[in-house]
């Protein structure tokens, strides 16, 4: 398998969208080797919601499948790095992990401040140096901490980082890191 990941016979994949996604599968909530997340599984995506787009009812609703009921229900759109998220008065948005009732999800979310300018890979002393508002610890292979981003490929990472699944707790996130 091309993830390296292989489940019930299948091989299989994280994703952000459905364009992540290929052989007549799509972006759906699921589960990856006991962990929740967004998998590419047969089928095609089932509504047209983007993010915030309305209320949703259920997954079914929305174009990525992932309704999730803050205070209202609102279709989730996943996000491939904090460059893709805007901001407004109230501060910059970021590409975050969040927790959903089925699994960990990224999405833009307020950072009710200012992010900083640092790209993916770039040596960093805190979160607010970095774009994606993330500074990553320095490791054996890599002596220095540098900011880090979620993403969807290894296109949206930069100076040597590679989009990889990181295991979280009880779910898979997409993460630019150094090999």
């Amino acid at each position: 398998c091309r993830s390296g990941q292989a489940q019930n016979g299948r091989c299989i994949d994280t994703c952000c969208t459905s364009a992540n996604c290929t052989n007549g599968t799509a972006c759906h909530e699921g589960t990856l080797l006991g962990k929740s997340g967004l998998i590419c599984q047969p089928g095609s995506t089932t509504g047209s919601g983007g993010c915030c787009a309305g209320i949703c009812g259920g997954a079914g609703n929305c174009g990525e499948g992932v309704c999730e009921k803050l205070n209202i229900s609102l279709c989730m759109a996943p996000c491939c790095g904090s460059a893709t998220c805007g901001g407004d008065n109230w501060g910059d948005y970021i590409c975050r992990a969040y927790g959903a009732s089925n699994g960990v999800f990224t999405s833009c979310v307020a950072t009710g401040g200012r992010r900083g300018s640092g790209a993916t890979g770039s040596d960093c002393s805190q979160d607010s140096d970095c774009v994606g508002y993330s500074c990553a610890s320095a490791t054996t292979l890599h002596t220095h901490k540098y900011c880090t981003d979620n993403c969807c490929t290894d296109n949206d990472c930069a100076n040597g980082t590679r989009c990889r699944p990181v295991s979280g707790s009880n779910a898979y996130i997409l993460h630019c890191i150094y090999p």
